[in-house]
C-alpha cells in the first residue's frame, strides 16, 4: 500500500477545497498540468473524454480517489455549469473554444462519448481553488491570497504609460497568469534580456523584448500591451520593471498605474539618488497581521514536532537546493524541499509553506529574495542541544516536552467508571505476576511503518494483551482502545497504557529524561577519599594516567590549565562532579594563577603502585595493590540481623531441599563474571530461582547486596551466604585476587580441558615457550592507536597466525574470557590481559616492585605426553638395559653426538621422530642393536600419538655417558 494520503471531500461543501488541494501538489511537485491534457486535444478544442480525462489525473499521480475523479468530471462536463463559465479574456488564452457537442435530452452517454472541459478544470487549478470568484466581474479580487507580491516603482525619470481601465483588467489578468507560470517551471525572467542589454541600463528594443519572452501562449495583442506598459520616451522597453513587478511580492490587485496613488520612494541618507534602492522603494512585507505571524508560529511548532518525534532530518533536503552553501534557496526551492519530505500522516499546505517562508524571507542589496533556510534549521536543532555547548559544557538543556505532550479523550461517567475497575484489574495482575510489559508493545511498534511511534493498531494491541495473558472481552477491548487513542485516528498509544497500569513506567522519568541525564546524588567527599576513589578505577581499569596528562603539556612543563585537568581525566574514564574537580584545583594549585601542578596529583594517584626513589633505597617494601583492593572490598550494609538471619537460614533450606542452582541464572546476566548485576536483573533472578520470597524480603535482600558505589547488586555475595557449596570455585571479589584468578577458577566445573580456562591458559603458555611466539606483535599490528582491545575476528586472526594448536571450543572460551567490559567497541576483546597472563611465565607481574624477587625458569608441558610404558616381562626389562648399555659403551668410546641425526629428521624442532625414524638413526649409527631392542627402546620413549621422544632418549644417555653434546669438540 502506497504512503498517500487522500483527503476527504465533503460532497456538501464547495468542490474548491479539493482543487486548493490538488493545486498544492501541482506547485510542490512542479507538474505542468495543462500538457498531459494537451496530448489529448490536438485540435486544441480545450475538451477531453471523460475517460481521457481521468486517465490524465491518474497518470499525474494525484492524491484523489476514483470518487473524486468522478465528481470532478461531472463538475467540468460539457454542458455543466462550469463549462458555461465565460473565459476571462479569450484573446488571453490565445484559444478558441470548439463547437459544443452537447447530447440530446434523454439520450445516455458512454464515458468515451462524454467530454470534459479541462480547460475550465486547469484554470480553475492555477487560480488556487477559489473558483467562486468571478473574475471578469471582480478583477480586483485576489483569488490567490496567500501569494503576497511586493510592488517596486522607480523615480519619476521611469514613468509607465497611461493604459484605459479595460487595458488595465486585462494586463493584472496577464500579470497573474505569467507569475504562476514563472513560480511554476522557476524563471528568473530578468536573466532573459541581460544577453541584449550589455552595459545594463534596464531597457532593450521591442523586438528584443518580445524575442527574449519565454511565453509561447501570448498573442500578438497582449503582447503590445505589455509594450505599451513598459516603453519609455526612446521607444525602449524596460524590462528591469516587468521584471520587478512580475517577480515582486506585492498582490497583483495593488500594483500602482498612473492616475492612482503611487508609491513615495525614500532615498537613504548618505546614498546616491541616482542609484536603485530596493529597500527603500519596495512595500514592506505585510507582517504586521496577526494571522499570518501566528500561522507561521504555529507552522514552524509542527515541524518541531514531527522532526523530534520521527527524527528526520529535513537540512539534506534544503542543502541539496545550495551547492555553493550560502544557507539561502529561492523561496520555490524552499517549499520543494520541504514538499519532499513524506512526513508520518501530515502534510504542509501551500499557505503554510508561504507563511513559513516569509518569516524568513532576506533580501539582500540587489533586490533578490531568498529564504535563509539556516535560520529554521538552528531553530530546529535548538529542540535537540543549543549552540556553542562546548563553550559552556554545564549549561542545561530545556527539554520540548510540550511538543510531545499527549492527553486521553475524556469518555462518557459510566465508561470511566468501567475504566477505572477494569485498569485496577490490570494493576493487580502485572503487580502480582511482575510482568515487563513495555517489550511485548514494542515488537509490534517496530514492525510498523513509523518506528517507535508509541502507537500500535488495535489488532496489535489486543494480540500483545492476549500474549501476556490479559484476556478480556471485545466490549472491554473496545473501550480500552477508544480511551488511548489520543490521535483519534484508531491506533492506540501504548505508552499511555503502561503508564496507568505498570508501576514502573509511571514512576519512570518523564521525557525529559531523553535530553538530560540522570546525575545520582553523592555526598561530598573529602581528598583523601577521592583520591583513593581515582586509584580504584586505576587500578581495576589498568590507566596509565601519565599519557593522558601529558597529552596536554607538550613542553613538559609540569603544570597545565586548570581546565585541561577534567578533559584529560574524562578522556582516561575518570569522570567528576564539579565539586570533587574543585576540589583537585585547589589541593594541587600551581603558583601560576590558573594552573595546576598535575605532576604532584599523578604522584599521589601513582603511590599506590610504587614508591618514590626506590632506587635509593631498594630494601623499602613497597605498595601492596592486592592489600588496597582487599581494603575497597564490598562489605555488606549493615541491617537488623534478627530479619536477615531467619531469611537467609529459610533460603538455604529452599535451595538445600529443592535442589537450586542459583548460580547459573545470575550469570546468564552477567556476561563478563564480574560478580555484580543491576537492580532490575536482580530482581528478575530473584523472582526465578526463590519464588517463595515476598516484596519486603526482597527489597531486605537488596538492601543488604546493594553497592551504593557501582550501583549494582552483588550477587556473589548473596549465593555465598545462602549455598556456599556454589561458590567455592568461583573465585571472590576484587579484594580476593585480580581477574586473572577470576577467570582462572571459574572453569573448574567444566568437565573436559576444552572448557577449562586454565588449562587452556596452561596450553597457551607451553606453546609460546616452546616454540618462541612473540604473540604481542601480533596485536600490536591490529591495534596501531594502543587501546589495549580488538575485535574479537582480529583476536581470532592472532590466535591462528601464531599457529596455536587450539580447537575452536577452545578459542570461544578464550573470546568470552577476556571480553573487554569498558570499550566502546561492541564485542571487544582485551588482549593486553591476555598476554599478561601468558607472559608470566617470563616476567611475572609486578617484578619492578619487587627487585629481590628471583624468578624461577617455566618448563613447557610436552605437546604428546609419554606413556612412561611399564615392562610387564622381564624379558623386556632386560633387553631395555642391555640396548641401553651398549649405546653408552658406544657413545663414550667414539664420542658421537647424538642430536645432529635426529635433528635431520625433526625439521619442525618437535623434539619427536617416527619409529622408522628412531630405527633408521640407530642404523646409521652402527650401534649393533636387533631388531627387538630397537623395538623396546622406541616402546620406552613412545608418547601417546606412537611417535617416539628422541631429546628424553638422547639426555638420558647423555647423562649416563658423563658429558653433554655442547661440551663436544
Amino acid at each position: 500500500m502506497d504512503d498517500t494520503y487522500y483527503i476527504p471531500v465533503n460532497q456538501s461543501k464547495p468542490i474548491s477545497d479539493l482543487l486548493s488541494h490538488i493545486a498544492t501538489q501541482i506547485s510542490q511537485q512542479r507538474i505542468r498540468l495543462k500538457e498531459p491534457f494537451q496530448d489529448f486535444d490536438r485540435l486544441t478544442s480545450h475538451y477531453v473524454t471523460k475517460t481521457q480525462f481521468m486517465q490524465v489525473l491518474t497518470m499525474l499521480r494525484l492524491p484523489i480517489t476514483e470518487s473524486q475523479m468522478e465528481q470532478l468530471a461531472q463538475m467540468y462536463a460539457e454542458g455543466s455549469q462550469r463549462d458555461n463559465v465565460a473565459l476571462p479574456n479569450a484573446s488571453f488564452f490565445s484559444t478558441t473554444r470548439g463547437a459544443a457537442n452537447v447530447s440530446s435530452p434523454g439520450r445516455t452517454l458512454l464515458p468515451h462519448q462524454q467530454r470534459v472541459n479541462w480547460f475550465s478544470f486547469v484554470r480553475d487549478v492555477e487560480l488556487g481553488g477559489d473558483t467562486e470568484i468571478e473574475l471578469e466581474k471582480k478583477p480586483t479580487n485576489e483569488p490567490l491570497a496567500d501569494e503576497r507580491r511586493r510592488q517596486a516603482d522607480f523615480f519619476n525619470r521611469r514613468q509607465q504609460n497611461h493604459l484605459s481601465s479595460d487595458e488595465i483588467k486585462t494586463f493584472k489578468q496577464l500579470i497573474k497568469r505569467l507569475r504562476h507560470v514563472c513560480k511554476e517551471r522557476g524563471i528568473i525572467v530578468k536573466q532573459l534580456f541581460e544577453d541584449h542589454d550589455r552595459l545594463h541600463h534596464g531597457t532593450v528594443t521591442k523586438s528584443q523584448f518580445i524575442q527574449s519572452l519565454p511565453f509561447q501562449d501570448v498573442d500578438m495583442n497582449l503582447l503590445q500591451l505589455l509594450i505599451k506598459r513598459y516603453e519609455d520616451k526612446q521607444g525602449l522597453v524596460d524590462y528591469l520593471i516587468f521584471h520587478i513587478e512580475l517577480m515582486g511580492d506585492e498582490p497583483v490587485g495593488q500594483l500602482r498605474f498612473q492616475g492612482e496613488e503611487t508609491l513615495q520612494v525614500v532615498t537613504p541618507p548618505g546614498t546616491n539618488p541616482h542609484i536603485f534602492h530596493y529597500e527603500a522603494a519596495t512595500t514592506k512585507r505585510n507582517l504586521e497581521n496577526a494571522a499570518n505571524s501566528t500561522l507561521a508560529d504555529v507552522t514552524e511548532n509542527k515541524l518541531k514536532e514531527l522532526v523530534l518525534k520521527h527524527r528526520i532530518r529535513i537540512d539534506e533536503n534544503l542543502r541539496d537546493f545550495d551547492p555553493l552553501r550560502k544557507g539561502q534557496v529561492t523561496v520555490a526551492q524552499f517549499k520543494s524541499a520541504i514538499g519532499i519530505v513524506k512526513f508520518p500522516k501530515y502534510q504542509f499546505s501551500s499557505r503554510e509553506l508561504d507563511a513559513l517562508a516569509d518569516k524568513y524571507l532576506h533580501v539582500d542589496h540587489m533586490g533578490k529574495e531568498s529564504v535563509r533556510y539556516v535560520d529554521l534549521v538552528d531553530s530546529l536543532f535548538r529542540i535537540f542541544t543549543e549552540k556553542d555547548m562546548e563553550k559552556n559544557p554545564t549549561a542545561q538543556i530545556r527539554s520540548p516536552t510540550h511538543l510531545l505532550s499527549t492527553s486521553k479523550p475524556q469518555l462518557s461517567q459510566q465508561e470511566e467508571g468501567r475504566i477505572d475497575r477494569l485498569l485496577r484489574q490490570i494493576r493487580h495482575i502485572v503487580k502480582t505476576k511482575r510482568l515487563l510489559m513495555k517489550y511485548d508493545f514494542m515488537d509490534f511498534d517496530r514492525s510498523s511503518k513509523d518506528t517507535n511511534s508509541s502507537h500500535v493498531t488495535p489488532s496489535r494491541f489486543e494480540r500483545a494483551l492476549d500474549n501476556l495473558g490479559l484476556r478480556f472481552t471485545p466490549e472491554e477491548y473496545a473501550l480500552l482502545e477508544r480511551k488511548y487513542d489520543d490521535l483519534n485516528n484508531g491506533d492506540v498509544n501504548f505508552r499511555l497504557f503502561l503508564q496507568d497500569v505498570d508501576f514502573e513506567e509511571k514512576n519512570a522519568e518523564e521525557p525529559q529524561a531523553f535530553f538530560t541525564r540522570k546525575v545520582k546524588p553523592q555526598r561530598m567527599p573529602e581528598l583523601r577519599e577521592l583520591l583513593e576513589n581515582i586509584q580504584h578505577t586505576v587500578v581495576k581499569s589498568r590507566i596509565r594516567l601519565i599519557e593522558f596528562l601529558q597529552d596536554f603539556d607538550p613542553l613538559r612543563s609540569s603544570k597545565m590549565h586548570n581546565h585541561k585537568l577534567r578533559s584529560a581525566l574524562s578522556q582516561a574514564g575518570i569522570e567528576l562532579t564539579d565539586h570533587e574537580y574543585q576540589l583537585l584545583i585547589n589541593a594541587y594549585a600551581s603558583e601560576q594563577l590558573g594552573f595546576i601542578r598535575y605532576v604532584d596529583f599523578l604522584n599521589d594517584v601513582e603511590s599506590i603502585f610504587h614508591t618514590r626513589d626506590l632506587e635509593k633505597q631498594p630494601t623499602v617494601e613497597s605498595a601492596d595493590v592486592n592489600g588496597f583492593l582487599s581494603t575497597r572490598a564490598f562489605r555488606k550494609n549493615d541491617v537488623n540481623s534478627d530479619e536477615l538471619r531467619p531469611l537467609l537460614q529459610r533460603l538455604t533450606h529452599f535451595v538445600k531441599t529443592h535442589g537450586v542452582f542459583m548460580k547459573p541464572t545470575f550469570q546468564s546476566y552477567d556476561k563478563f563474571h564480574r560478580g555484580k548485576i543491576s537492580k532490575s536483573q536482580f530482581r528478575q533472578c530473584v523472582d526465578k530461582v526463590l519464588p517463595t520470597i515476598s516484596a519486603s524480603e526482597y527489597k531486605l535482600l537488596e538492601k543488604v547486596y546493594y553497592n551504593a558505589d557501582e550501583d549494582c547488586v552483588m550477587y556473589l555475595d548473596l549465593i555465598r551466604d545462602v549455598d556456599p557449596s556454589e561458590t567455592d570455585t568461583s573465585g571472590g571479589t576484587d579484594g580476593e585476587g585480580s581477574e586473572c584468578f577470576v577467570r582462572f577458577t571459574g572453569g573448574k566445573n567444566n568437565a573436559g580441558a576444552e572448557n577449562d580456562l586454565n588449562e587452556i591458559i596452561e596450553e597457551v603458555r607451553s606453546q609460546v615457550k616452546r616454540n618462541r611466539i612473540r604473540m604481542r606483535e601480533y596485536f600490536l599490528d591490529f591495534d596501531p592507536l594502543r587501546k589495549g582491545y580488538v575485535t574479537e575476528n582480529k583476536f581470532r586472526s592472532v590466535l591462528s597466525s601464531s599457529k596455536l594448536e587450539l580447537t575452536k571450543p577452545q578459542n570461544d572460551v578464550l573470546v568470552e574470557s577476556y571480553r573487554h567490559s569498558k570499550a566502546n567497541l561492541p564485542g571487544a576483546i582485551d588482549y593486553v590481559s591476555f598476554m599478561d597472563d601468558v607472559e608470566q611465565i617470563f616476567v611475572p607481574n609486578g617484578l619492578e616492585t619487587q627487585p629481590l624477587a628471583s624468578v624461577q625458569d617455566y618448563q613447557p608441558r610436552d605437546r604428546f605426553a609419554r606413556t612412561n610404558a611399564q615392562f610387564q616381562k622381564d624379558e623386556h626389562d632386560r633387553l631395555f638395559k642391555e640396548a641401553h648399555s651398549k649405546i653408552v659403551q658406544t657413545v663414550r668410546t667414539r664420542r658421537l653426538n647424538l642430536k645432529p641425526f635426529f635433528q635431520e629428521y625433526d625439521r619442525r624442532r618437535k623434539l619427536k621422530v617416527t619409529k622408522t625414524q628412531f630405527a633408521s638413526v640407530m642404523s646409521l649409527l652402527q650401534l649393533h642393536l636387533s631388531p627387538r631392542e630397537v623395538k623396546v627402546l622406541s616402546r620406552f620413549y613412545e608418547d601417546v600419538r606412537g611417535d617416539v621422544d628422541w631429546h628424553a632418549f638422547c639426555s638420558d644417555i647423555e647423562r649416563d655417558v658423563g658429558y653433554e653434546a655442547s661440551s663436544l669438540p
